[in-house]
């Protein structure tokens, strides 16, 4: 099976709002994934609809050919929400401890912490460059830092699907390339399927794959290069703004 994640025709609805209109794209093994559009355009609840929060008021969605609520084999996808700084500044855990939630959450009972348990954690921390911070209350830790910990979490227990929602908001321009960079290393060396919701358009399009511009409806789903061809999204977007999303080619003429 090569769709990860396919979505059909999904509508739904909260209380009398229309929050998604009769979306539908597919995510193949391997894609990165960017999800952009406007505040309230619907992004996040895509998201909750796909790790099966929510179930659509239409449609049909189908994650490793099953539905999110009958996926069994949960591990098989990491997630990093959307969290407030204010939450993980108090949160009275080291560093390592927070990676090593996301193998407790994936545990049956009794969840008890084992020595390869925390082996793991301190492979994934290295690999992040992160051991040295290991003991560090999370709080203590840059913005970017504990992106990178969350991060950590996700990928803890070899996901094959990694789902995240704004995880470069908060912070600054180097701490966002970084991560950027090192989320675009995940999806080539590990061959991690990555969709991810983010307000950086201006930048989304140096590392991603593939592209779903959403506004309660689909506006654009596809390839990159095909954004930057795509006569309608000139219509839609204009000349510059367009090529300032797709960085397939020289911005210099746009800029000029």
């Amino acid at each position: 099976m090569r769709e990860v994640v396919s979505v059909r025709n999904v509508d739904f609805r909260y209380n009398s709002d229309n929050v998604l209109s009769d979306i539908s794209f597919e995510v193949s093994r391997g894609d990165y994934l960017g999800i952009v559009g406007p505040n309230g355009s619907g992004k996040t609840t895509l998201l909750k609809l796909i790790l099966g929060y929510y179930k659509p008021t239409r449609g049909e969605i189908e994650v490793f050919g099953k539905k999110p609520e009958n996926l069994k084999e949960r591990d098989l996808i990491g997630y990093v929400p959307q969290i407030t700084a204010g939450k993980i500044v108090s949160f009275p855990a080291t560093a390592k401890e927070v990676v090593l939630m996301g193998l407790v959450s994936q545990k049956k009972f009794p969840k008890a912490i084992r020595r390869e348990d925390e082996k793991k954690a301190e492979e994934i921390l290295e690999m992040m460059n992160m051991v040295d911070l290991k003991e560090r209350m999370v709080g203590e830790l840059s913005g970017g830092e504990r992106q990178k910990i969350l991060l950590c979490r996700a990928l803890i227990h070899d996901p094959e699907l990694l789902i995240l929602d704004e995880p470069v908001t908060a912070l600054d321009p180097e701490s966002r390339q970084e991560f950027y960079l090192l989320l675009e290393r995940i999806n080539r060396e590990k061959e991690v399927t990555i969709m991810m919701v983010t307000h950086d358009t201006g930048e989304i399009g140096n590392y991603a794959t593939k592209l779903l511009y959403l506004d309660r409806r689909v506006i654009f789903f596809g390839s990159l290069e095909n954004f930057c061809q795509s006569e309608e999204m000139t219509r839609f977007f204009g000349e510059y703004s367009q090529h300032i999303i797709c960085h397939r080619h020289d911005r210099r003429p746009w800029l000029s």
